[in-house]
This record gives C-alpha cells, sequence and structure tokens, in this order.
C-alpha cells in the first residue's frame, strides 16, 4: 500500500481510474436522463408518442428551489456593540456583491441546480485570478530573474463545473473525502500560456467530446489535464493520466479554512454507504414507463377512433352524404321505393361500432391520471405546487396540501441555500486574505480613515481648528488598519462576522421596501413609548434596549453609527449635567425672586442718592452763587468808595468822565473807564453761569423723578424670574 505522505503520479492516476469505476454506472444512467430530458429519441422510437413527465417536473421544481440570485448577507456574528465588526462586515458584504454580480453568480447556480435536478449532483468551483503587468522600473535582469511586474487587477471568479468533470477520493461521506479534482480540456495555447516550458510534453489526449468543452480549440484536440486538491498534504497538484510525472505541484495557493476550493456538491438521493447519488428521476422511472405506455395506446386508439362503416351499393347516393361539400340539402337516391322497403337509411348503412373503443380511451385516461398520481406521490410534488386546483376543495385542504408539499421540498431547498451560501463564504474569505487593501477600498466605496488621518484630524483639533460634521463622525468610526487587521486574521474574522445569504426561494420586489417601512415602524414606536417615561435612571437602559433593536434589522445597520452617535451626544450632555446640576425649580424660582427684590430696592437707594446727590448740588450752586453775590458787593462798595473819591478830587461826577468824549480823548477818564467795564462783566457772567447751573440741576432732578430708568425681568423657559437688570 502507498503511504499518504508517498502519492505520486500513479498514484493520483489510480485514484482517478477508481472513481471512475465506482461512478460509471451512475454516469451511464444520468446521460441516459439527460437524453429523455431533452426527448432525444432513436429511430424507433421517434414515431410514438411519449409523455415527458421529467421535463415536466424539473421545470417545476427548478424555480422552486431557486428563483433569484441569493445576495450576501455579512453580519457581526453576535450583534453587539462592536464597531470594527460592523466596518469589517460592511466592507466585506459590499466587495463580495460586486464580484458576485460581476461574475455570473446566477447563472453558475442554475446549472448546479439543474445538475441536481437531473443527474443528481451539482457543483462549483472557486478561484482567485489576479492580473499583473510588466512595471517600467528599470531593474537589473540576470539569466533566473524575472521582469519586475505590478498588480494590474483582482478577481474572484466561481466556474461552473460539469458533473462529469468532478470527482473526488472514495469516502463514504463528504467529511472522509481527503481529496477532491476536476478536469479541464486545454489546447495548445491555453497549455502553452499555463506551462511555457512544459507544453510540448503534455499529450492531446482528449477525445471529441471533451474537447467541445475547451475554450480555445485547435483543431478539435485537447489535453484532459486534473487539478487535485490534497487536503491531507495541504497540496495542489496537476496531473495528465498520458504523462508519467506529475505537471505542476505547489502549497495551499488560497489557504481557505476547508481547503478545497468548492463546497460539497448538492446532492440529490445519497446514503451513508456512498457517495454516489441516484437521480430522482431513478425513483419514478417505472411510473414515467407506464405513463408513456398509457399515452402511446392512447396515441393508437386515437387514431383508429374515427367514423367508417359500409353501405348497399345498389342504393346509390349514399356514399355522397359524408362527402365534403354536403350541406343542407338533399341528396337523391335511385329507386326510392326498393330503399324505402329496406328500411331507409338504417337498411343501407351500417356503421363500425365506436362505443367500445371510446370505453376503452376513457378507462386509459384514468389509468394515466391514477399513474400520475401515483408519481407525484413519489416526488412530492402536489397539484397545489404545479397550479392545478379542484374546485371542489376547501381552503382548508388546499393549505394543507400546500403544507404538505412546502415540507417534503424544504430539505432540497435548504440544501440549495447552503450550496450558495458555502459559495459566498469562500468568494469572501478569498477576498478577506487575498486582495489588496487599495482594491478593497476601491470596491467597497466604505468611507474610513487611516491612523495617520486620524492623527492629523486630531491634532488640527487641539490646535483649535474646527473639524466638519463629516470629519469628526469619522473619527469615532475604525481605522482602515483595525478593518484590515480582522480581514487578515482568520481567527477573529470568523469570530467577529458571519457570512449568510438572503432567500433563494422566490423573488419579493417589495421586500426591502417592507423592511424599511417595518423598522421605522419599529424604531418609531419605541421612541414614542420612551419619551413618556420620566424616570432619568431608566434611560440607559432605554438606550441600551434601542440599540438592540436596532442591531436586528439588516436595514438599520446603515443608520447604527448615526443612532450611536445621537445617543453618545445625549449621553455626554447627561454627564455635563451631573458635573453642573441644576438647583431645585422652587428654590430656583424663590432665589430669583429675592434677587429681583434686591435689585428693585438697590435701584430705589440708587433713585433716593441720585436725588439726594442733585440736593447737594443744588445748595452748593446756591452757596457759590451767595458768594459770588457777596463778592460783587464787595467790588460794588470798593466801587463806590472809589467814586466817592474822585468826586471830591476833580468835583466831576464818575458818570460824567465816563460818557465825556472830551475826557475820553484826552485820556483822562480811561483807565477808570475800563476798569468800571471790567467790573461790569465780570458781575454780569457770574450772575449768568449761576442760574444756568441752578436750571440744569433742576431739570435733572424733575427728569429723573417723571421718567425712572426701564427693568429688564429675564425668565426661563417655564416662566420662572431668573433676574432683574
Amino acid at each position: 500500500m502507498i503511504e499518504l505522505k508517498d502519492r505520486t503520479q500513479a498514484f493520483w492516476v489510480g485514484e482517478i481510474s477508481r472513481y471512475e469505476r465506482e461512478s460509471r454506472k451512475w454516469s451511464e444512467r444520468s446521460k441516459k436522463i439527460i437524453k429523455r430530458y431533452k426527448d432525444e429519441r432513436g429511430a424507433n422510437d421517434s414515431n410514438k408518442a411519449k409523455f415527458n413527465i421529467l421535463w415536466s417536473n424539473v421545470q417545476t421544481l427548478k424555480p422552486a428551489l431557486y428563483a433569484q440570485a441569493p445576495k450576501p448577507n455579512i453580519e457581526r456574528r453576535y450583534r453587539d456593540d462592536d464597531g470594527v465588526g460592523r466596518a469589517v462586515s460592511q466592507v466585506l458584504e459590499r466587495a463580495t456583491t460586486y464580484y458576485l454580480q460581476q461574475d455570473g453568480f446566477n447563472d453558475v447556480m442554475m446549472q448546479a441546480v439543474e445538475d441536481r435536478l437531473l443527474p443528481g449532483r451539482g457543483t462549483a468551483w472557486v478561484r482567485y485570478e489576479p492580473k499583473f503587468i510588466a512595471t517600467s522600473e528599470m531593474t537589473q535582469i540576470t539569466e533566473d530573474a524575472e521582469p519586475a511586474q505590478e498588480l494590474y487587477s483582482e478577481d474572484v471568479v466561481i466556474d461552473y463545473v460539469h458533473w462529469e468533470d468532478f470527482g473526488h477520493t472514495w469516502g463514504r461521506t463528504w467529511q472522509e473525502v481527503r481529496a477532491v479534482w476536476r478536469c479541464v480540456a486545454m489546447d495548445r495555447k491555453a497549455l502553452e500560456k499555463r506551462w511555457p516550458d512544459k507544453f510540448k510534453q503534455i499529450p492531446l489526449d482528449a477525445k471529441p467530446e471533451d474537447a467541445e468543452r475547451s475554450d480555445n480549440q485547435e483543431e478539435g484536440t485537447a489535453a484532459r489535464i486534473y487539478e487535485i486538491w490534497d487536503k491531507l498534504n495541504k497540496r495542489v497538484l496537476w496531473v495528465s493520466k498520458s504523462m508519467q510525472n506529475v505537471i505542476e505541484e505547489m502549497d495551499d495557493p488560497l489557504g481557505l479554512m476547508n481547503f478545497f476550493p468548492c463546497p460539497k456538491p448538492i446532492y440529490a438521493t445519497v446514503a451513508n454507504d456512498s457517495l454516489i447519488p441516484v437521480p430522482d428521476y431513478a425513483l419514478y422511472q417505472d411510473q414515467a414507463r407506464e405513463l408513456d405506455m398509457l399515452t402511446g395506446r392512447i396515441d393508437k386508439i386515437t387514431e383508429a377512433l374515427k367514423v367508417v362503416g359500409v353501405y348497399d351499393k345498389s342504393a346509390g347516393g349514399i356514399q355522397d352524404i359524408l362527402t365534403s361539400g354536403v350541406e343542407n340539402r338533399l341528396v337523391p337516391v335511385d329507386n326510392w321505393a326498393i330503399f324505402g322497403e329496406k328500411g331507409g337509411l338504417k337498411g343501407v348503412v351500417d356503421w363500425f361500432p365506436v362505443e367500445q373503443i371510446v370505453g376503452v380511451l376513457q378507462q386509459l385516461y384514468v389509468a394515466r391520471e391514477t399513474s400520475k398520481r401515483d408519481l407525484y406521490e413519489i416526488t412530492g410534488i402536489a397539484d397545489i405546487i404545479r397550479g392545478a386546483s379542484n374546485p371542489n376543495e376547501t381552503a382548508t385542504a388546499q393549505q394543507l396540501k400546500g403544507k404538505f408539499a412546502t415540507l417534503r421540498l424544504d430539505y432540497m431547498q435548504r440544501d440549495v441555500q447552503r450550496f450558495a451560501r458555502d459559495l459566498v463564504a469562500m468568494a469572501a474569505e478569498i477576498i478577506a486574505e487575498k486582495f489588496d487593501m487599495e482594491t478593497i477600498k476601491q470596491v467597497s466605496g466604505v468611507r474610513l480613515l487611516t491612523e495617520q488621518e486620524k492623527q492629523m484630524a486630531m491634532m488640527q483639533q487641539q490646535a483649535g481648528q474646527p473639524l466638519p460634521k463629516e470629519m469628526q463622525k469619522l473619527l469615532k468610526e475604525p481605522s482602515w488598519e483595525q478593518v484590515e487587521a480582522v480581514l487578515r486574521d482568520d481567527m477573529a474574522r470568523c469570530f467577529k462576522i458571519d457570512v449568510e445569504t438572503d432567500s433563494t426561494i422566490k423573488a419579493d420586489q417589495d421586500a426591502e421596501k417592507a423592511a424599511r417601512v417595518e423598522f421605522l415602524g419599529a424604531v418609531g414606536g419605541f421612541l414614542n413609548q420612551a419619551n413618556q417615561v420620566q424616570d432619568p435612571a431608566m434611560k440607559p437602559l432605554l438606550m441600551e434596549m434601542l440599540m438592540f433593536g436596532i442591531r436586528g434589522f439588516k436595514v438599520g445597520r446603515d443608520l447604527e453609527a448615526t443612532f450611536e452617535g445621537a445617543l453618545d451626544d445625549m449621553r455626554q450632555a447627561e454627564d455635563a449635567a451631573a458635573q453642573n446640576p441644576q438647583p431645585d425649580p422652587a428654590a430656583q424660582a424663590e432665589q430669583a425672586k429675592m434677587q429681583a427684590e434686591a435689585q428693585m430696592q438697590a435701584q430705589e437707594m440708587q433713585l433716593k442718592g441720585a436725588e439726594l446727590q442733585f440736593k447737594q448740588q443744588d445748595m452748593q450752586m446756591k452757596q457759590q452763587a451767595e458768594m459770588q453775590r457777596n463778592q460783587l458787593e464787595a467790588e460794588k462798595i470798593k466801587t463806590e468808595r472809589l467814586k466817592a473819591r474822585l468826586d471830591a478830587k476833580s468835583k466831576v461826577p464818575v458818570e460824567v468822565a465816563l460818557t465825556d468824549p472830551d475826557l475820553q480823548e484826552e485820556g483822562v477818564q480811561s483807565p477808570l473807564q475800563q476798569m468800571m467795564m471790567v467790573m461790569m462783566q465780570t458781575l454780569q457772567q457770574g450772575f449768568t453761569q449761576m442760574a444756568q447751573i441752578q436750571a440744569e440741576g433742576n431739570r435733572q432732578v424733575i427728569e429723573a423723578i417723571k421718567n425712572p430708568p426701564p427693568r429688564q425681568i429675564v425668565r426661563d423657559r417655564n416662566g420662572r424670574i431668573q433676574s432683574v437688570h
């Protein structure tokens, strides 16, 4: 026995040959089933009528099992408050959705489901396809060096694998399978592109039907290349049965968790002793042959069911009755007397008895309906699924039949759903581990910051420069480095996110709209009820309940960050209020009232002080006026005394001296005149100034009493007085 670690070219050729021997019977039966499905007939069956129940069943089950392309549904595994997990799931879901839509994933699923319904096994294959271009940088070239290349594009491709091209090592269950392979027909051009150093050594050993599956054909010949994935040794090999050595061997290129680049196939009927499936048609082929036989007999008897009979040749003209063009007219008969003696028309014509044929035909139709019912009992396809309805049945009876049929189909539907989910999970795993982060950023379109961008934004914020609201929101989100760390780590990715798909059973164009309406209704109803709760201690619990409900809705994931930001702002406002507690409203109102009264008293005191000040100023002005009056009186006395002396000496009155022009011209009285003029002006200015000061003081006092300064009362939102200005 060859050790598992010494698997050579001969060993793998032996494994492939062993699988082909064990599956030969199934393969031959499957080819016949496909021919029957396509109604391909031989020369002996070309004129036979048949009832193609296989085509009818397959066309009925295909939309029941797969009706629309599944969409990736990547969520946090536990729907908890995990910003990094939310960002990772959103990035990975968008990228996976984009590549599945670009690579014909829907066509692959439809082909796999059809293989499940006909030969009994549907398979697909996932591969990573990077494309490189030569760089323009100058590098030192040696004999062994390869030209420098840079990544141009990346793609994850899901290929349909024909049921004849797939194989695996022996195993009773899928868990016991240690290696899988697929056969690919490659022509010379494809071989040269894949193995430029070895393509000439690879023989073109493909059969004509294999060459037809080659993308690039050259003279109708191709090589059958087996791509083998050895799970035990974590190795991938390329083998040709016509060669002595392995063409190529390498370590695991994808690093998938389950190693195989294909999920468990969609199987029809398998037991726990073998993975060779039994096609569905094989389970009701006897009833199908019975239907064909009954349909053939019905066809033959229907051909024999016609109007035919004999007539008396001597009764001329009778044969014209059944000829074409005889309508609404009389047919002449020779020898009418003899015709009447023979009993008329009944006496000269005798028809072929068709009553027995009609009875047999009716019995055949009944037998065929009975056979169909037996067949539907076996397949589980009730008439309610086929769209047939009995008007005599009640609605309850039809519902029971529909539920029974759904139970029979549930297993097949879940298996197709599992197959689609496994393919999506493998594609997402390849994107997470193999794709360049720049490619993921561009494809996903998610807006996040790098650690460097976050640091620059924080420095700008610390410097006092305001940040836009969008930038403030992005600062709370995870960075691209955090997302990449989870994507590249198998364990962290599996712990944080879960990859699923939505329904593949039927299309619902209103599903997204209904989900949004349900989300808005649930959130709106909760907010209305939460707004009625007055206890502040309940607010943290209500917030967590709201986020718990939002995370349960897929459509709420896009708004989850917005809700979290709003709740964070509420928490910060509550913390600020706790640090600066608000006084009791009653005490606050009383304090505001006391402050208002104190301010009013202060203003009254200020008014009284101003009134007292005005009185003091009035008294001061009166005193100043009295002093000036006294000074003027003193000056007047001095002037009179001076006048008296002058009169005594000159015997000329002062008034005459002041008014006599001759004396003024001579200059005798000019000094005296000047002194008197100065004294009179000074006295007049003093009286005028005193009167103005007294009048202004009186006016200010009267104005302050009549028009006191306005008072402004400041109130809060509840109408309570806070202050008076």
